[in-house]
């Protein structure tokens, strides 16, 4: 995830911070994030690791 827009303090990458020392700093805390396209290598890999398995598993 990505945020795109967000009334956090701080914003580094996939992680927001939102500091409020006293109750009267209270706010709404609001983030809207967007999720890539393709989830990223790692189900990727899984499914190649998973088929790998099976093809060896089925030659034995």
């Amino acid at each position: 995830m990505i945020f795109i827009d967000s009334n956090a303090n701080a914003v580094n990458g996939n992680k927001a911070e939102w500091h409020m020392l006293k109750v009267s700093q209270m706010r709404e805390i609001y983030a809207k994030c967007e999720t890539p396209f393709l989830p990223g290598l790692g189900v990727f890999s899984t499914l190649c690791i998973l088929l790998t398995v099976f093809i060896l598993i089925k030659k034995k």
